[in-house]
């Protein structure tokens, strides 16, 4: 019997005892090849994902103190790809409007200072005294 039938034949006996899904044919492959190779560490080895290499904290203090800076720039200033780079920026709420890095969502003042604006002009063309140049 070759790896590969051991292999298989324990995680049918794998299944059996745990259930369907306890283990895979592949994941009891690695399991023999690690065995044989002398390690029987049954640890939780890292796994593949690549650490973070953005702190979200010193990119909002960047983005604050420098505004004209492209993603591409800001990537290659930390090392990563552009695509990383925006996902970081959205996740500290920023994104690029004429040049500059603004917040992605309006703060409270602003909401108000709209509302404020915005409003009595929607009640004066609702009403039908509509007079562009009034509010200017």
């Amino acid at each position: 019997m070759n790896s590969v039938e051991e292999a298989a034949d324990a995680t049918r006996n794998i299944i059996m005892v745990f259930g369907k899904g306890a283990a895979s044919e592949r994941t009891v492959c690695r399991w023999f090849k690690k065995f044989r190779s002398g390690d029987f560490n049954l640890e939780n080895e890292p796994r593949g994902r690549p650490e973070v290499k953005v702190d979200n904290e010193e990119l909002t203090a960047v983005v604050e103190a420098d505004t004209p800076q492209t993603p591409r720039e800001l990537a290659v200033r930390f090392g990563v790809s552009k695509q990383t780079m925006l996902d970081h920026l959205n996740r500290i709420g920023k994104v690029k409007k004429l040049d500059r890095w603004v917040p992605h969502d309006l703060s409270e003042d602003q909401k108000e200072t709209v509302s404020t604006l915005v409003f009595p002009c929607c009640h004066d063309i609702s009403s039908g005294r509509f007079a562009p140049n009034y509010y200017l």
